[in-house]
């Protein structure tokens, strides 16, 4: 049985949504049946105005920004082909591919082997420029910016063989396909929201902190 993502992602937020519930209810009456305990609740004057000012400051996480990313470079790895043709010329079938789309193929291998190039060279010497201050790959600023990299490379190598393809002719035709899936985006961003309040939530009611 084939399960719907959508449906899923819908699901998935109708349970976050109602533990956020339960554990506004479960908080404040294990607060008040145990005032003692170090359980603090969402209804109290000092929950409520932890939870309203400091919504924001809970869901600007990364993990949106790479949301957005992840959205984007899906969108235009799908709309520009650049896989299955990928595919078809790696897996001895290069025989259903076009003359110009096995041209676009080769450039488009030869720009990903030139960014992968750029980005070795940016980590894998001593005294790299990403490296962090004692030399290491993991924590740096390489790994900061890990998805925002690999979300670069998929849009740039997708507009490239696409351009070369001919699958793009203009540069609506680019922007189209980078927010071809922005569909997905509404669903997957409410359940960050929810799921992310939810996190937060329990941490604030159980005391745990967030250092």
């Amino acid at each position: 049985m084939r399960i719907n993502p959508e449906k899923l992602v819908y699901r998935l937020t109708l349970a976050c949504a109602l533990a956020q519930v339960a554990l506004v209810l479960l908080s404040w009456l294990w607060s008040a049946a145990m005032p003692d305990s170090s359980v603090r609740s969402l209804l109290s004057s000092q929950g409520i105005r932890w939870f309203f000012g400091g919504f924001v400051g809970h869901v600007a996480s990364p993990f949106l920004v790479w949301l957005l990313l992840g959205v984007w470079a899906v969108g235009s790895l799908r709309s520009s082909g650049v896989v299955t043709s990928a595919v078809h010329f790696f897996a001895s079938t290069p025989s259903l591919l076009t003359p110009l789309q096995k041209f676009a193929v080769r450039s488009t291998l030869a720009l990903l082997l030139l960014e992968g190039g750029a980005v070795a060279v940016l980590t894998l010497p001593p005294h790299a420029i990403l490296l962090s201050v004692t030399g290491r790959l993991f924590p740096s600023s390489f790994s900061m910016a890990l998805v925002p990299i690999v979300a670069f490379v998929c849009v740039t190598v997708s507009m490239f063989y696409g351009l070369l393809a001919g699958t793009f002719r203009s540069l609506s035709d680019v922007c189209r396909g980078i927010c071809s899936a922005n569909h997905a985006l509404g669903p997957l961003a409410l359940l960050y929201v929810v799921a992310c309040q939810l996190f937060h939530s329990l941490c604030y009611v159980f005391s745990v902190s967030m250092a």
